[in-house]
């Protein structure tokens, strides 16, 4: 809240060990002020400050402008091959060919 108006809803989910950033919609007027990276990193104090392991941002289409910012925080993985539940996923470092 800024001055009694509401210009941001974040929705996390959390476990013991991990937290995922699910959604965040803000007020289009406040994008020059970059709120989604403000929550982003509020969202990352909280789980360090929590002792969650893992941040997930979601998913990182690097085609998709409202999700591009996601390469900008270091280090991260990406998951290379869905397996079922059962299963290890298999993460991996990122490559140049990964990135525009």
């Amino acid at each position: 809240m800024r001055q009694g108006k509401l210009i941001g809803v974040g929705l996390i989910d959390m476990t013991p060990r991990v937290q995922s950033s699910i959604y965040f919609i803000h007020d289009p007027s406040w994008r020059p002020s970059a709120p989604g990276t403000f929550s982003i990193l509020s969202e990352i104090q909280h789980g360090q400050a929590s002792g969650r392991d893992h941040m997930y941002l979601g998913y990182y289409i690097r085609e998709c402008e409202s999700m591009s910012y996601k390469n900008r925080y270091t280090p991260h993985e990406f998951l290379r091959k869905y397996v079922p539940d059962v299963e290890v996923p298999v993460w991996q470092s990122p490559t140049e060919s990964d990135y525009p």
